[in-house]
């Protein structure tokens, strides 16, 4: 559990000192691998940082003590961040846990999104590098190894 505040704590502050004076908030669902929760994101003129949060599903469900998160950074194609577009970008944090541990990495991930006046939708991959699993349940191994990433998302525009 002190993992997982300590990610949570570090992607607000990362989050919160990224924010411009010009951007635009986005308030969202999120699904990436098994990791279902919400994304709060800042988005600018050509990019945007974003922050999940979220649990991973349980035998009992999703938990509120295993809430853990995931920052991440966006540069739209051609800039322009206000319209649909492709993307690309990095993310770090527990982009490989699971409901009893939190497995650390760091990667990138191309997408798109589609965007109106108000909802913005994106899908996206990427390939991440997983670090030592901390926890009980988690894989034995303690090499970095590398593995995918499968989101997909939809945020009300404000």
């Amino acid at each position: 559990m002190r993992v997982r505040a300590s990610i949570i704590v570090m992607s607000v502050l990362l989050t919160m000192s990224s924010a411009s004076a010009r951007a635009e908030f986005l308030l969202g669902l999120v699904a990436a691998n098994e990791l279902v929760g919400t994304s709060l994101e800042w988005a600018g003129d050509a990019s945007s940082t974003y922050l999940v949060l979220g649990s991973y599903q349980s035998k009992a469900g999703y938990q509120v003590e295993d809430i853990t998160a995931y920052l991440g950074h966006r540069r739209y194609a051609g800039g322009v961040f206000a319209k649909s577009t492709f993307y690309g970008g990095v993310l770090l944090g527990d982009l490989g846990g699971g409901p009893t541990f939190n497995r650390p990495g760091i990667g990138g991930e191309a997408g798109y999104q589609w965007l109106t006046e108000n909802l913005r939708v994106s899908l996206n991959a990427g390939v991440v590098i997983l670090g030592e699993a901390s926890g009980t349940g988690g894989p034995t191994a303690t090499d970095p190894e590398p593995s995918s990433f499968i989101g997909a998302g939809a945020a009300i525009r404000f």
